[in-house]
């Protein structure tokens, strides 16, 4: 099975990134943390796997963090930031909007609940999640 490090180092190739300066650049991370990441010395903290998937688009967290899944999210073209929703509703074909975003909430929900396994925050919260 790939570890964090095999799949973050198949990210980067994905997306052009060879070198931890360019990393650090794109997600504003130190240098010495994005050389750290990919050469598997330590793992990213949560705020730093935010970073990575807001700077590297249609990234699937749950593939990065367990292995689980594919790299890349699918691309339905759903954009319901800056409140899109509604004009995403009006357009033809749209009619799943609603299961889309149930979707979307439950793929949500388990990946934070991941992220905290990750995180080793999951133990002694009697099921609370930290993340929210």
């Amino acid at each position: 099975m790939k570890t964090f490090k095999d799949r973050f180092l198949q990210l980067l190739d994905f997306k052009g990134v060879k070198r931890a300066s360019e990393l650090a650049k794109i997600c504003n991370f130190t240098h010495s943390s994005a050389r750290n990441y990919m050469n598997g010395k330590s793992e990213p903290s949560f705020e730093n796997l935010l970073a990575i998937k807001k700077n590297f688009e249609n990234i699937n967290l749950n593939w990065l963090v367990s292995g689980e899944g594919s790299m890349l999210l699918e691309s339905n073209n759903y954009n319901i930031e800056e409140g899109n929703a509604l004009n995403i509703a009006a357009e033809p074909g749209k009619d799943n909007l609603q299961a889309r975003i149930k979707d979307l909430e439950q793929e949500n929900k388990m990946l934070k609940g991941v992220i905290n396994k990750f995180l080793g925050e999951d133990n002694g919260h009697n099921g609370k999640s930290a993340i929210g």
